[in-house]
């Protein structure tokens, strides 16, 4: 026995290592596919980048080609290269020569935070607001009013200073591309973000359906067992009891005492044989319309001299669906667990509260001061036959929680704020 448990809990840490490593893997891939979504959008940006400053590189060049050969018209090659404006500056930012828009004084402070190029002496700066590429660069050809040539080289001696060559482009391809790569790459990210939690809730829906599964296959053994209780095992222990009592007639009084522990163990087992024939039997019963407080209050005579229920106030009455006899079964063995939590204690005090969850659902507290529960408890407590009692059948909530769901309901067991347990029964209201 001791060694199925061993081996039991062996397999169910493996199982929670193995889980716990699948989730692991599935953080690592999602990382690692958004690293390479991020290193993908950040070269397709690097690339338009790269291609927009390649045409502006070519357009300047075209201008500089017109300005030096006074034949080709200016405005033309502006047009064609998808050049806005073009001007030089003197070193100050004042006007020397314009084409198209152009600032008239430049406003140097502007191009600070630009992306310079120390190889073309250059700085180039995109303006969202405008989808315009605005790019300078320093020369020292001087403008020069004269028929054959708009620009004299440096070698002339005519200039001290550089001037400042100035060009507006337009940029609303790049702007589009920009933005088109940035949509999908934030679709793509979404997606990633999406499929990783889809992978985590259908990796979470198998754990729950082969523990479902895992728990339909004890419920199947549980059956058999039951079936071998009602055939094999009520029959010999009626006639135990049977026996039992006649030999209480027979035999000397001194002996009446070990007679009524046979009796009482014997009345024991064929409880428990009834219980587990109950819990796999029809669990909805026979439904009918009852009044929470009524039902309830019904119960408390028989937890005379176990301590106090307390029903706490509140405002107006609740009626549910439920079978009589399963809703007496399932609030006497929550009660009863209440007390008992409470051995050894000075106070017995069980509190019961209602109050109306979220619509069409009445909500029953049942309260103690009792030892509370363990943490590694909470997952097996509903588990038929677990149980943390020395004559505990472990019964008493595995046919609880199946009357509760059976009848659209809900329990769950937390612990209570200064020790003890709290149950929460959810019931949909008649």
């Amino acid at each position: 026995m001791a060694r199925a448990k061993t081996r039991k809990e062996k397999l169910k840490r493996l199982f929670k290592e193995k889980a716990l490593r699948t989730r692991i893997l599935i953080v690592i891939v999602l990382f690692l596919l958004i690293a390479v979504i991020l290193f993908i959008t950040i070269n397709l940006l690097s690339i338009k980048r790269l291609e927009m400053e390649n045409n502006v590189e070519r357009a300047f060049n075209d201008l500089m080609l017109a300005m030096e050969d006074s034949s080709i018209p200016v405005s033309i090659v502006m047009a064609e290269d998808g050049v806005n404006g073009f001007a030089i500056y003197s070193s100050y930012g004042n006007l020397l020569y314009s084409e198209g828009d152009v600032y008239q004084r430049l406003p140097l402070v502007d191009f600070e935070w630009g992306e310079r190029n120390a190889s073309t002496n250059s700085i180039t700066n995109f303006d969202s607001s405008t989808n315009t590429m605005e790019y300078i660069r320093f020369s020292r050809k001087a403008v020069v009013p004269t028929t054959q040539s708009l620009l004299v080289s440096e070698e002339l001696g005519l200039v001290d200073f550089p001037n400042i060559i100035y060009l507006s482009y337009d940029a609303s391809n790049y702007r589009r591309d920009i933005i088109a790569i940035q949509i999908v790459m934030l679709l793509l990210l979404a997606s990633s973000v999406f499929f990783f939690f889809y992978i985590i809730h259908v990796y979470d829906e198998n754990v729950l359906y082969k523990e479902a599964l895992e728990k339909q296959e004890r419920l199947v053994s549980l059956g058999q067992a039951a079936r071998t209780l009602t055939h094999e095992i009520k029959n010999p222990l009626s006639a135990i009891t049977i026996q039992v009592a006649i030999l209480k007639k027979t035999l000397p009084e001194d002996v009446s005492g070990d007679l009524d522990v046979i009796a009482g163990e014997t009345k024991r087992l064929i409880t428990l044989a009834d219980r587990v024939s109950e819990f796999l039997h029809n669990p909805v019963g026979n439904p009918e319309r009852i009044s929470l407080e009524e039902s309830i209050r019904s119960l408390f005579p028989l937890f005379k001299g176990k301590g106090d229920i307390k029903m706490k106030d509140y405002s107006g009455e609740y009626f549910v669906f439920f079978d009589k006899e399963r809703f007496r079964s399932v609030f006497e063995n929550i009660i009863k667990n209440a007390f008992e939590s409470m051995d050894g204690m000075s106070e017995h005090l069980v509190e019961i509260a209602f109050s109306p969850g979220r619509k069409g659902i009445v909500r029953i507290f049942i309260r103690d001061r009792g030892c509370g529960i363990k943490e590694d408890e909470k997952a097996k407590i509903f588990d038929p036959f677990y149980t943390t009692k020395i004559h505990g059948s472990g019964i008493g909530l595995a046919i609880s929680k199946q009357f509760i769901e059976a009848s659209g309901g809900q329990i769950a067991l937390r612990k209570r704020d200064g020790g003890g347990t709290e149950v929460e029964v959810d019931l949909p209201l008649a």
